[in-house]
């Protein structure tokens, strides 16, 4: 989040629709990847606070992530599944 200068790398921009990337609805009103990776808090908003952080890593070509941007929301879909379901 300090570094919104390296965002323009990850091919993501901080007014990006969270729900859209992460392909759920988990917010309504919509927020963007910069106000999620911002909440505070519960363990909802903490869970969706490190997904953008994950996502952000693992899109940067100098970032050596142990993941894709791929497993990154599949990750997050299936907590968010667990959680509601």
């Amino acid at each position: 989040k300090p570094h919104l200068s390296q965002w323009a790398a990850t091919g993501y921009s901080t007014s990006d629709d969270f729900d859209t990337v992460f392909g759920v609805n988990a917010f309504n009103p919509n927020i963007t990847l910069l106000q999620a990776v911002s909440l505070i808090g519960d363990s909802f908003n903490s869970l969706t606070r490190h997904a953008v952080a994950g996502l952000l890593n693992a899109a940067h070509p100098d970032v050596d992530y142990p993941l894709t941007t791929a497993q990154v929301i599949a990750l997050y879909q299936a907590a968010l599944a667990r959680s509601v379901g």
